[in-house]
């Protein structure tokens, strides 16, 4: 049972729902767009982040969509990880996005869902941005295309009444090494998740779960070793119930010992 009241709405395009947020916050009223609803449901049940409307954007055709065309994939923020996993070819992606949660979660959690939540995970990102996805995004001056990297810096940097509305990821992606460590079952929150891309002149890093959030870095493929990788993430590494920070650095060590090895004895593989 959730403890407080509020105002239910179901708009049928995304020019209606960003009126409607743009008109809510222009009262100084608190509202939330609504698509799978998974985490904040769970708050409300909590009496956690109270609002006076939900806006309920499932009758948004362009958020629920999935459309392949010839170089990439669109992907609206509303569909659930158990489509994206079972309809596209998205390799890097859908292998991290099998191991968030069970598959009933999976069935409900959108893609948006996992970038946007406020659980610090969001194991998504790691691949979107290995991927080099843009993202498309609502205001009431009307949608833009962003490149993901340029907007995500420990969480996705929305405006005030944004409504993330799709993911375009190329089909063609670099090539990638991604390990992850959990505490007891595959399907549970990861103690250390590392993701690397070759995306030529760089290699991307990015880690999840060391932190507090999300954290990841472009290093020129030139002058890149364990050792600067491990320095420049060493201040991120937090301890938390599931793992110290020093044990987090150590999983750091051997996850680039591996990708190494992966690699052929190098970072930046070559062809």
């Amino acid at each position: 049972m959730i403890p407080f009241d509020f105002d239910y709405y179901r708009p049928s395009t995304i020019q209606e729902a960003v009126s409607l947020m743009k008109g809510f916050m222009d009262n100084k009223e608190k509202a939330s767009y609504y698509a799978g609803g998974t985490e904040l449901m769970t708050n409300f049940r909590k009496g956690k982040m109270p609002v006076q409307a939900v806006i309920d954007i499932k009758a948004i055709h362009q958020v629920h969509q999935m459309t392949e065309g010839e170089e990439a994939w669109e992907i609206g923020a509303g569909v659930p990880l158990t489509r994206v996993i079972e309809e596209t070819s998205l390799t890097p992606l859908n292998e991290v996005l099998r191991k968030i949660a069970d598959h009933t979660t999976r069935n409900a959690l959108s893609l948006g869902g996992n970038i946007t939540g406020r659980l610090p995970y969001r194991e998504a990102v790691l691949p979107l941005l290995a991927m080099e996805a843009q993202v498309s995004v609502a205001s009431v001056e009307g949608v833009r295309t962003l490149a993901l990297k340029d907007i995500f810096d420990k969480r996705l940097l929305l405006g005030a009444g944004d409504l993330l509305v799709s993911f375009h990821i190329p089909k063609a992606w670099p090539k990638t090494f991604a390990i992850r460590h959990t505490e007891n079952t595959k399907v549970d929150y990861p103690i250390f998740h590392l993701l690397g891309a070759d995306l030529g002149d760089q290699v991307l890093i990015g880690l999840s779960g060391y932190g507090s959030f999300p954290v990841y870095q472009y290093f020129d493929r030139t002058q890149l070793t364990q050792e600067r990788i491990a320095e420049d993430f060493a201040a991120h590494a937090k301890d938390n119930q599931r793992a110290t920070a020093d044990y987090k650095r150590h999983l750091l060590a051997m996850a680039l010992e591996d990708m190494k090895k992966e690699w052929g004895g190098s970072f930046a593989h070559e062809g």
